[in-house]
Protein backbone atom coordinates (compact mmCIF):
# COMPACT_ATOMS: atom_id res chain seq x y z
CA UNK A 1 0.00 0.00 0.00
CA UNK A 2 1.14 3.51 -0.71
CA UNK A 3 0.02 6.72 0.98
CA UNK A 4 -1.06 9.61 -1.18
CA UNK A 5 -4.01 11.95 -1.59
CA UNK A 6 -6.33 11.43 -4.50
CA UNK A 7 -7.27 14.59 -6.31
CA UNK A 8 -10.48 15.96 -4.87
CA UNK A 9 -10.66 13.58 -1.90
CA UNK A 10 -8.08 14.21 0.87
CA UNK A 11 -9.82 11.67 3.13
CA UNK A 12 -8.45 8.79 1.06
CA UNK A 13 -5.03 8.14 2.58
CA UNK A 14 -4.14 4.65 1.34
CA UNK A 15 -4.44 2.92 -1.97
CA UNK A 16 -3.60 -0.65 -2.78
CA UNK A 17 -3.25 -2.15 -6.21
CA UNK A 18 -2.88 -5.74 -7.21
CA UNK A 19 -2.25 -8.26 -9.92
CA UNK A 20 -1.67 -11.99 -9.60
CA UNK A 21 1.43 -13.81 -10.74
CA UNK A 22 2.47 -17.47 -10.52
CA UNK A 23 5.94 -18.10 -9.12
CA UNK A 24 7.76 -21.30 -10.04
CA UNK A 25 9.71 -23.29 -7.46
CA UNK A 26 11.33 -26.68 -7.85
CA UNK A 27 9.05 -28.04 -5.13
CA UNK A 28 5.57 -26.64 -5.68
CA UNK A 29 4.27 -23.38 -7.06
CA UNK A 30 3.26 -20.19 -5.34
CA UNK A 31 0.03 -19.74 -7.23
CA UNK A 32 -2.91 -17.40 -6.81
CA UNK A 33 -5.01 -18.36 -3.85
CA UNK A 34 -7.39 -15.89 -2.28
CA UNK A 35 -6.72 -12.20 -2.76
CA UNK A 36 -7.69 -11.81 0.91
CA UNK A 37 -4.37 -13.38 1.98
CA UNK A 38 -2.31 -10.57 0.45
CA UNK A 39 -4.83 -7.92 1.39
CA UNK A 40 -5.04 -9.12 4.98
CA UNK A 41 -1.27 -9.16 5.25
CA UNK A 42 -1.04 -5.62 3.88
CA UNK A 43 -3.69 -4.33 6.26
CA UNK A 44 -2.09 -6.02 9.25
CA UNK A 45 1.39 -4.72 8.47
CA UNK A 46 0.50 -1.20 7.30
CA UNK A 47 -2.48 -0.46 9.58
CA UNK A 48 -3.84 2.27 7.31
CA UNK A 49 -5.55 5.30 8.81
CA UNK A 50 -8.49 6.75 6.94
CA UNK A 51 -10.23 5.31 3.90
CA UNK A 52 -8.59 2.68 1.70
CA UNK A 53 -9.15 2.06 -1.99
CA UNK A 54 -8.10 -1.28 -3.51
CA UNK A 55 -7.58 -1.15 -7.27
CA UNK A 56 -7.20 -4.28 -9.38
CA UNK A 57 -7.96 -5.75 -12.75
CA UNK A 58 -11.18 -7.68 -13.29
CA UNK A 59 -9.77 -11.09 -12.39
CA UNK A 60 -12.21 -13.50 -10.77
CA UNK A 61 -10.30 -13.39 -7.47
CA UNK A 62 -11.15 -9.66 -7.19
CA UNK A 63 -14.75 -9.85 -8.42
CA UNK A 64 -15.74 -12.78 -6.20
CA UNK A 65 -18.30 -12.60 -3.40
CA UNK A 66 -15.59 -13.70 -0.93
CA UNK A 67 -13.40 -10.73 -1.82
CA UNK A 68 -16.40 -8.38 -1.71
CA UNK A 69 -17.13 -9.58 1.85
CA UNK A 70 -13.46 -9.16 2.80
CA UNK A 71 -13.48 -5.57 1.50
CA UNK A 72 -16.76 -4.74 3.22
CA UNK A 73 -15.54 -6.19 6.53
CA UNK A 74 -12.32 -4.15 6.31
CA UNK A 75 -14.00 -0.96 5.01
CA UNK A 76 -12.12 -1.07 1.71
CA UNK A 77 -13.58 0.53 -1.39
CA UNK A 78 -12.97 -1.59 -4.48
CA UNK A 79 -11.92 -0.07 -7.78
CA UNK A 80 -11.81 -2.25 -10.89
CA UNK A 81 -10.03 -1.39 -14.11
CA UNK A 82 -12.05 -0.97 -17.26
CA UNK A 83 -12.37 -4.00 -19.49
CA UNK A 84 -9.65 -4.11 -22.12
CA UNK A 85 -7.78 -1.03 -20.83
CA UNK A 86 -4.37 -2.25 -19.66
CA UNK A 87 -3.30 1.17 -18.38
CA UNK A 88 -5.81 1.12 -15.52
CA UNK A 89 -3.68 -1.33 -13.55
CA UNK A 90 -0.30 -0.20 -14.87
CA UNK A 91 1.23 0.35 -11.42
CA UNK A 92 0.63 -3.26 -10.35
CA UNK A 93 1.69 -4.66 -13.72
CA UNK A 94 4.88 -2.58 -13.61
CA UNK A 95 5.62 -3.84 -10.10
CA UNK A 96 5.29 -7.49 -11.15
CA UNK A 97 7.41 -6.93 -14.27
CA UNK A 98 10.20 -5.47 -12.09
CA UNK A 99 9.75 -8.18 -9.48
CA UNK A 100 10.10 -10.98 -12.02
CA UNK A 101 13.02 -9.37 -13.87
CA UNK A 102 14.97 -8.26 -10.80
CA UNK A 103 14.33 -11.25 -8.52
CA UNK A 104 12.26 -14.20 -9.68
CA UNK A 105 13.95 -14.95 -12.99
CA UNK A 106 17.48 -14.46 -11.64
CA UNK A 107 17.89 -18.03 -10.33
CA UNK A 108 16.06 -21.30 -9.74
CA UNK A 109 14.14 -21.42 -6.47
CA UNK A 110 14.42 -24.64 -4.43
CA UNK A 111 11.07 -24.30 -2.66
CA UNK A 112 8.26 -21.94 -1.69
CA UNK A 113 9.91 -21.00 1.59
CA UNK A 114 13.00 -19.67 -0.22
CA UNK A 115 11.03 -17.66 -2.79
CA UNK A 116 8.69 -16.28 -0.09
CA UNK A 117 11.62 -15.15 2.08
CA UNK A 118 13.44 -13.58 -0.86
CA UNK A 119 10.23 -11.85 -1.97
CA UNK A 120 9.68 -10.31 1.45
CA UNK A 121 13.29 -9.10 1.58
CA UNK A 122 13.17 -7.73 -1.99
CA UNK A 123 10.00 -5.75 -1.29
CA UNK A 124 10.79 -4.49 2.20
CA UNK A 125 14.56 -3.93 1.93
CA UNK A 126 15.04 -3.03 -1.72
CA UNK A 127 11.84 -2.04 -3.53
CA UNK A 128 10.38 0.14 -0.76
CA UNK A 129 13.60 1.56 0.73
CA UNK A 130 16.29 1.67 -1.99
CA UNK A 131 14.75 1.53 -5.46
CA UNK A 132 13.73 4.93 -6.87
CA UNK A 133 10.32 5.19 -8.55
CA UNK A 134 9.61 7.55 -11.43
CA UNK A 135 5.92 7.78 -10.44
CA UNK A 136 7.05 9.20 -7.07
CA UNK A 137 9.42 11.79 -8.54
CA UNK A 138 12.37 9.38 -8.16
CA UNK A 139 11.83 9.01 -4.42
CA UNK A 140 11.62 5.62 -2.76
CA UNK A 141 8.19 4.66 -1.37
CA UNK A 142 9.68 4.96 2.12
CA UNK A 143 10.86 8.53 1.46
CA UNK A 144 7.47 9.41 -0.01
CA UNK A 145 5.66 8.06 3.04
CA UNK A 146 7.95 10.14 5.27
CA UNK A 147 6.49 13.20 3.57
CA UNK A 148 9.11 14.07 0.96
CA UNK A 149 7.66 15.14 -2.37
CA UNK A 150 10.78 16.16 -4.30
CA UNK A 151 14.14 14.43 -4.53
CA UNK A 152 15.85 17.78 -3.89
CA UNK A 153 14.38 17.81 -0.36
CA UNK A 154 16.66 14.95 0.63
CA UNK A 155 19.93 15.82 2.35
CA UNK A 156 23.06 15.03 0.34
Amino acid sequence: MRSFHLRGDPSVRQTATSAITILPAQKGHLAPRHAQLAGGSGLKQRRPKGRVIFHSDRGTQYTSHDFARFCKKNKIRRSLGRTGICYDNAVAESFFASYKKELIHTRPWPDLKAVSKATFEWIEMYYNRTRRHSTLGYLTPHEYELGFRDIHELAA
